[in-house]
């Protein structure tokens, strides 16, 4: 009877080898694509709101233009 061969270890798959080489670059990735994200909604935000305030002034000023001139039509006089 032939002796019996050593139980060989199974070859790890290749996708299994490349999974562990990037495993450890996962959670700094998703970090800074959570930071960058975070940071551009902030951005965002800031700039829609001072664009906001900056149309509602010139608004007000259109509006207070136009009230005056009401004003002068109609020949009430501000007191």
């Amino acid at each position: 009877m032939p002796p019996h061969p050593p139980p060989q270890q199974p070859e790890p798959s290749a996708y299994k080898e490349g999974m562990a080489r990037y495993k450890a670059f996962t959670s700094p990735f998703a970090k800074v694509f959570l930071g960058a994200v975070f940071t551009y909604q902030i951005i965002y935000w800031t700039w829609v709101k001072l664009e906001m305030e900056e149309v509602k002034v010139g608004k007000n000023q259109q509006l207070a233009a136009l009230e005056k001139e009401a004003r002068e039509l109609t020949g009430v006089v501000e007191k």
